[in-house]
């Protein structure tokens, strides 16, 4: 597995199965605060996480909410879930990392203020709820860095 950035901070942990060349294939993981979100035994495309990056340095004011970047990790799944269960369409703005190697993973993301906080679950076995917040500079910089090894 390869590493780029810090996993104390943030990190993309990969592998490329190289024997694909029309589109990258491997395996993918992110690392916040030395807390990793996805599953790297999980062969999958890039295209939802690359997606999901290009998203978030793209189009900040799909996950721009001031109100909701206050609010604390526990009740902001408080509120994803019970948006859930009443079939509210609106939340599933902030929902990001939904590919194969994110299958045990549920995703929040908000922005404000050129910030994102990242609010994550491991569900599959129900771990506790962690949050970290990281500027859009940091988040730049991580994504250029994974691009520029691809083949």
């Amino acid at each position: 597995m390869n590493i780029i950035g810090n996993k104390n901070d943030i990190a993309i942990e990969y592998s490329i199965d190289t024997r694909f060349t029309s589109y990258y294939y491997g395996n993918f993981r992110l690392w916040l605060d030395n807390n990793q979100i996805g599953d790297v035994s999980v062969d999958a495309l890039f295209s939802i996480p690359l997606g999901d990056l290009k998203i978030l340095l793209n189009e900040p004011d799909r996950f721009n909410s001031k109100e909701l970047f206050l609010v604390n990790e526990i009740e902001l799944f408080n509120i994803a879930r019970q948006a859930k269960k009443d079939e509210v369409s609106s939340f599933e703005r902030f929902e990001i990392f939904n590919g194969e190697s994110f299958d045990d993973y549920y995703v929040l993301c908000f922005y404000n203020t050129n910030k994102y906080k990242f609010v994550w679950q491991d569900i599959k076995n129900n771990s506790l709820v962690f949050s970290s917040v990281k500027s859009m500079d940091v988040i730049k910089k991580i994504f250029d860095d994974f691009v520029r090894v691809l083949p």
